[in-house]
Parts: C-alpha cells; structure tokens; sequence
C-alpha cells in the first residue's frame, strides 16, 4: 500500500499544496489525545475531533465516527468512496453514503496530526488495520 502523498512528525497548522480531494480516496494519520480541534480541511471539508469522536463533514453533511478517542494516540482512516468509512484505532467506526460524490481542492490546512497518508483509492478494514499495526510503537 503506497501513499499518494505522506507526510510526517507535523505539529500543527501547516499549510500545503495538495491533492484534490474526492471520490475514491483514503486519508490516515494519528492524533494525540480527544480535545476539539481541526485536524484536515480543505476547501469545504474538514475532519476534526469533537466531543470525543472524528467528524468529516462536508458543508452542511457530517459523518461522526461511533468510537471515542482514547486520551492517548489514535490512528484514524477516513476512506472516500461508494461508502464512505472511518476506522478508529483498526476497527470500523461507521460509514455514510452522503460523501460519495464530493470533490474539494485548494490548499490542504493539516492541524496537530502525524504520519498523514493520503491515498489515491478507498481504504477497507484490512488495510486500515494494516497501516494501524505496522505504525505502533
């Protein structure tokens, strides 16, 4: 499994051109903690941690994954496709059809995350537990 674009060890608030986003894509990366704060956006979506969870919304569409962040380091893969699909952690944690046919490009606002990955296809449950357990410590 090759990234499209990887990127490591960021702290926050960096601002990159990137790819445009859209249908058939996975994204991965780790977050420290479950405060609220933005983690990726670009143009009108954006993925966050709020009250606990990871939301990727979309203009007025959110899609709220159903597992809590642990205080600790949490993998996350948000895969962009037919369905859509979160993975907390090497687990499944919801899918929506409502993001299946968005496309976003601009400048790509990445937040306290590490290890970001992003792929140029959807992302299932084996290799979204493949990327968790070949990147634990």
């Amino acid at each position: 499994l090759s990234p499209y674009l990887s990127l490591s060890s960021d702290n926050g608030n960096t601002i990159v051109d990137g790819p445009s986003f859209n249908k058939n894509m996975g994204i991965s990366f780790w977050v420290l903690g479950n405060e609220n704060k933005s983690l990726l956006s670009q143009g009108s979506y954006e993925i966050k941690t709020l009250n606990k969870k990871i939301v990727f919304s979309f203009g007025q569409d959110r899609f709220t994954s159903s597992d809590e962040l642990t205080l600790g380091k949490n993998h996350v893969v948000v895969s962009i496709g037919t369905v859509s699909t979160m993975y907390v952690n090497g687990q499944y944690s919801g899918a929506s059809e409502s993001f299946s046919s968005f496309v976003s490009s601009g400048n790509l606002t990445i937040g306290e995350i590490d290890n970001l990955m992003i792929f140029n296809k959807s992302l299932d449950l084996n290799s979204a537990k493949g990327l968790y357990n070949s990147q634990l410590e």
